[in-house]
């Protein structure tokens, strides 16, 4: 029998792969989408995370958000129960399913979707089938084309055989594919987790100069050249 992406979160693999669930990058994401939120005075009372993982997103947004905030986790992986109930003392619903199949129709005002898509099999179809459920969407996404991926090859072969990416853009791709599926991008900027987060990797410590030298003088010759980066994105449904 032919096994399907979801496979390898809900057998364990993923998590065998990768055991802390990149948490400990939780709080800069966190961060970043606070300011989006403040930026364009989205105060909400409603926040919804699909693919949520071990739940710190939702966890460091509720030192932002305040108590009044309701905050939704969905996910598929089973192996990730055993994260959630450390954040018992945040008041965060985690729910294991699918957030388009488990028979809840809520509306959210914001729906994240950090580092998500690219691991969905049909991301098209995710999208536009979860338009009716928010009213902002919030979107991290890895920026994995890049003229430096192509020429060594393994970080493409790394992001799909350790981290899961069925899909590679780069951020013109993904503003297309969003207007595509039905969102209106309000906000678009380049997140560089690869110069701001803690790395064990020997050519992202190496990278860092040069990206961030080159990001100064030209960000998007940076971003398609030396890569490293992702896209935060607002996104309203048109």
């Amino acid at each position: 029998m032919v096994k399907g992406p979801e496979d390898r979160y809900i057998s364990g693999e993923y998590l065998a792969q990768n055991p802390t669930w990149d948490e400990e990058d939780s709080p800069w994401k966190a961060a970043k989408i606070v300011k989006l939120l403040e930026k364009y005075k989205i105060a909400p009372e409603l926040v919804a995370e699909v693919g949520c993982g071990a739940g710190g997103i939702l966890a460091s947004l509720r030192d932002y958000l305040g108590p009044a905030c309701h905050l939704v986790g969905y996910d598929i992986a089973t192996p990730l129960k055993q994260f959630w109930g450390k954040h018992a003392p945040k008041q965060i619903k985690f729910i294991l399913g699918d957030f388009l199949e488990n028979g809840v129709d809520d509306f959210y005002d914001v729906l994240l979707l950090i580092d998500v898509i690219e691991h969905l099999e049909n991301p098209f179809e995710f999208l536009r089938r979860s338009l009716h459920r928010a009213g902002f969407f919030v979107l991290h996404i890895p920026i994995d084309v890049h003229a430096s991926a192509a020429l060594r090859n393994t970080p493409l072969l790394r992001a799909r055989h350790q981290t899961g990416h069925l899909h590679y853009w780069n951020k013109d791709l993904i503003l297309s594919i969003l207007y595509d599926c039905g969102l209106q991008t309000l906000h678009w900027e380049y997140t560089a987790g690869t110069v701001e987060l803690p790395t064990s990797l020997i050519f992202h410590k190496l990278a860092r100069w040069p990206r961030q030298f080159l990001f100064a003088i030209a960000p998007d010759l940076a971003v398609r050249a030396l890569g490293g980066y992702s896209l935060l994105v607002l996104a309203k449904p048109y």
